[in-house]
C-alpha cells in the first residue's frame, strides 16, 4: 500500500452576505496501519481479481532487462521498439519499410529483469500511439537524426547508424544505414514511426506534418504480441546488438546541455 497524508479542512460555511472563513486542519497518515474496509473490499474484489488476471499475465522472460539509459549510452530498449515498427510496418503494409524513427519520451519505464507481463509493457507505454508509415526525403530522415541527437543524444532508430565526428564547436555527423550505405539526400525512404511524430514531430520536428499511412496497430500492442512470441517459443528477450550511435565521449556533457548545433 501507497503511504501518504490525507488532509481534511475545516470551512465554517457563511450564511447570506457573509464570508467564509479557514477553521483548521487536520491530517491523518494513510498506511498499512489502517486496515481496509470490509465492504469496499467486497465491491473491490471482483475488479482486482479481472485486473490481475488481465495484467499479470507473464508474456516472456527478459535475463537481462531492456533499459532506456541516460543520454549517450546505448538505449536496447528503444532500439527494441525500433525494430519491432519497422518489422511490423512493413508485415502491416506490405512495403519494403526503410528505416524506424520513435522517441524515448514515449517509453515511460524500463523492462526489468524478469518475468515479463502484460502491465510491464503497460508501463513502458501507457500512450495509445498507432504505428503509421511516412515518406521521407533522405535530407528530411537527416535532419530528423540530427534534431534527435542535439536535444536527446539520439531519438531510437532501426537500420540507421549515426556518427558524430570533429569537436563539439565544429560537429560532423554522417547518418548511413545499418549496413554502412549512405542515407542519400535526393531519395524518398519510407519510415515506420508513431502517429504522435507525424503530427508533431517532438525533438524531430523534420517529421511533422507528413501524411501517415496508418497500419491500424497500435505500438503498445506491437509489443505486446512480439513478447508474447517469444514466451510462446520458451526464447527470451534479449537487448538488440549493436549501437546505433557513435558518439565521442567529448560530446557528452555539451550534447546534455544541448550546446551541439549540428549544421
Amino acid at each position: 500500500m501507497n503511504k501518504g497524508l490525507l488532509l481534511s479542512l475545516a470551512l465554517a460555511l457563511p450564511l447570506a452576505g457573509q464570508q467564509a472563513h479557514f477553521e483548521g486542519f487536520k491530517l491523518y497518515p494513510v498506511d498499512g496501519s489502517i486496515a481496509p474496509d470490509p465492504a469496499v473490499e467486497k465491491v473491490l474484489a471482483p475488479y482486482r481479481a479481472q485486473l490481475e488476471a488481465k495484467f499479470g499475465r507473464v508474456l516472456c522472460q527478459a535475463p537481462e532487462g531492456l533499459f532506456r539509459g541516460r543520454k549517450g549510452e546505448p538505449n536496447a530498449l528503444g532500439a527494441w521498439m525500433a525494430d519491432l515498427m519497422r518489422e511490423a510496418a512493413a508485415k502491416a503494409t506490405g512495403l519494403k519499410v526503410d528505416a524506424a524513427l520513435t522517441n524515448s519520451g514515449g517509453l515511460r519505464a524500463n523492462i526489468r529483469r524478469g518475468p515479463v507481463t502484460v502491465a510491464s509493457i503497460y508501463e513502458v507505454m501507457p500512450f495509445d500511439n498507432e504505428l503509421v508509415v511516412i515518406e521521407l526525403k533522405g535530407e528530411d530522415l537527416i535532419h530528423a537524426i540530427k534534431q534527435g541527437i542535439e536535444r536527446r543524444a539520439g531519438e531510437p532508430v532501426s537500420n540507421l547508424h549515426a556518427t558524430l565526428s570533429g569537436t563539439p564547436d565544429q560537429p560532423v555527423c554522417t547518418v548511413t544505414f545499418a549496413d554502412g550505405t549512405p542515407v542519400d539526400p535526393s531519395a524518398i525512404y519510407r519510415v515506420a514511426t508513431s502517429d504522435y511524430l507525424a503530427k508533431s514531430g517532438d525533438t524531430m520536428r523534420a517529421l511533422a506534418g507528413r501524411a501517415p499511412l496508418d497500419t491500424g496497430l497500435k505500438l503498445r500492442d506491437v509489443a505486446l504480441q512480439a513478447c508474447e512470441s517469444l514466451g510462446k517459443e520458451s526464447k527470451p528477450l534479449l537487448p538488440p546488438q549493436g549501437n546505433r550511435y557513435t558518439i565521442p565521449d567529448a560530446f557528452l556533457d555539451p550534447l546534455d546541455q544541448q550546446k551541439v548545433k549540428l549544421p
